[in-house]
């Protein structure tokens, strides 16, 4: 696996670093408030997938999460966008999202995954060592996936 690690340059402070484990893979998301922590890790989840078609990515996919706590509309949101990915068969590259509480809504937006280059699968995200924490800076997100 490829570390990676990612500066938004339209969003101050707002990055996700890929996190090595032994059985697993982890992504660290930041950013200045809640949405774009969560759109960050979003974002480092499809670089542990793989890496997006070139051509211009049209599609376009409502989604929605609720939890009881930050830690499980996270894993919500994560949870949702594989399921699109894998059922859909998108490849998201942009995510926009509306938080209202402990619930959200938004948009996903992608290229055919079959005009993408697919490096690894996830099976699933879990709940091991998922964190939500609001610091000084704004807001960090780890979770680890199951691949």
């Amino acid at each position: 696996m490829t570390e990676g690690f990612y500066i938004d340059r339209n969003a101050p402070c707002s990055v996700y670093e890929v996190l090595e484990h032994t059985a697993d893979v982890g992504i660290r998301g930041a950013g200045p408030t809640l949405e774009e922590a969560f759109r960050e890790t979003a974002r480092g989840m499809f670089s542990i997938i793989g890496t997006a078609s070139e051509l211009p990515c049209s599609m376009e996919v409502a989604v929605t999460a609720d939890g009881h706590d930050h830690e499980s509309l996270l894993h919500g949101l994560l949870s949702e966008l594989l399921f699109v990915h894998e059922v859909s068969e998108i490849f998201v590259t942009d995510l926009e999202l509306v938080l209202d509480g402990l619930s959200l809504k938004g948009t996903a937006r992608g290229c055919p995954a079959s005009l993408s280059e697919i490096s690894s699968e996830i099976k699933a995200v879990t709940y091991h060592r998922l964190s939500v924490a609001e610091t000084a800076e704004g807001w960090v997100c780890e979770v680890l996936f199951d691949i």
